[in-house]
């Protein structure tokens, strides 16, 4: 993704042997590479911001809400288990933690992207274990980036590859990897052994894809964001966040810029599509590169009352919890604000304000790096 001022008549001027204007649209030229690029158009267009299904399914934040406001931003209480420190033995210092998840039951596992393992801890802060390491062999990590746990079963994800453990009684050990045909950032989790991952590539109909833990592809569903232009594809696309109710057999698929969280049985069908009505969508322009003369997008910084997603997970049990920040023009600079929405229903209610990474058992974590590497039970 690059950042880029967009382009000026100069520039139009000197690429125009490289441009053929299209019939309809005298915004629209093609890259070097055949690419359709509508220069100006921001995204998302009004058709790809699906309506709430049932139509009066819709949240609103809440400034009475402070439920999360009381837990995180007023600091760690004495009721807290911290994970982590600044100095000590080596599994209890952590380098970056990349993503936190647990297996429903007791078991919390937090993956280290600067050292290429996942530790495991109970929900009372004692290490149970670790897994993985840096390498090219099986069972290791070059740049691991996300994990999704099913009862036994944990997925360590990377870019392209899918590394498949095992938790027996003898520790956790590694079964097989496998590799994905597609690109994929983000948006992973799993329920009943399965992997559900959303990734994409040119040409592919369908977001979400659900993988046995042997590789095998046994359907995709959710649409592509509609788009002539394969980079804004890529990118909407690219930034999904999943997450799996294993009790239900429900997924929860959000995509980035788009103020709409959708619920489909495990097999794709359409449960349920909810609306945020406070959600105001960065801007993302077509647009071409000076350089090169390839399509890209222009994407700045997000502006005061802006929102970006970053988070979406499962309780395992009842709960879907969505978390977003929204740019504003305080000390602080953003609002983390969190929601809990029923599985089955979609109705939801605003927490307050927060970051969390899991809720599990009546545990409630975060992460956080500073003043070092942590996580709060």
């Amino acid at each position: 993704m690059v950042k880029a001022t967009g382009p000026s008549a100069w520039l139009l001027l000197a690429l125009a042997p490289l441009l053929q204007a299209g019939a309809q649209d005298r915004g629209r030229v093609t890259d070097r590479g055949g690419v359709v690029v509508s220069l100006g158009t921001r995204h998302p267009t009004p058709e790809n911001i699906p309506e709430a299904y049932p139509p009066d399914l819709a949240w609103r934040e809440s400034s009475s809400a402070a439920a999360i406001d009381v837990m995180f931003a007023g600091g760690i209480d004495a009721d807290s288990v911290v994970v982590g420190v600044l100095e000590g033995r080596r599994h209890e210092m952590f380098g970056h933690i990349a993503d936190v998840a647990t297996d429903g039951s007791r078991t919390l596992y937090i993956l280290d992207s600067q050292y290429s393992e996942v530790r495991a801890f109970d929900q009372d802060g004692n290490f149970q274990g670790s897994f993985g390491h840096s390498g090219a062999g099986p069972g290791e990590f070059r740049t691991p980036h996300e994990i999704a746990v099913s009862g036994l079963t944990v997925f360590v994800i990377e870019l392209h590859q899918i590394h498949v453990f095992q938790h027996q009684e003898s520790g956790i050990l590694f079964k097989e990897s496998f590799t994905r045909d597609f690109m994929s950032f983000s948006g992973n989790c799993a329920m009943n052994g399965h992997l559900y991952t959303a990734g994409y590539k040119p040409e592919a109909e369908h977001l979400v894809h659900r993988f046995t833990a042997d590789g095998v592809r046994k359907e995709s569903f959710v649409e592509v964001y509609s788009s002539t232009n394969t980079t804004v594809q890529a990118t909407i696309s690219l930034e999904s966040l999943l997450a799996c109710s294993e009790k239900h057999r429900i997924v929860g698929v959000v995509r980035d810029n788009i103020p709409v969280l959708a619920a489909y049985t495990e097999n794709g069908i359409m449960l349920w599509r909810v609306r945020l009505t406070d959600f105001k969508p960065r801007v993302i322009e077509e647009d071409m590169h000076r350089k090169s003369g390839r399509a890209m997008v222009r994407q700045g910084l997000a502006g005061v009352g802006e929102v970006h997603l970053h988070t979406l997970f499962s309780d395992g049990a009842d709960h879907f919890y969505l978390g977003y920040y929204t740019e504003s023009d305080d000390e602080q600079h953003f609002a983390n604000h969190i929601f809990r929405i029923d599985v089955l229903t979609g109705q939801g209610e605003h927490l307050g304000t927060g970051r969390l990474a899991a809720v599990s058992g009546g545990y409630v974590i975060a992460s956080s790096h500073r003043p070092f590497p942590r996580v709060i039970i």
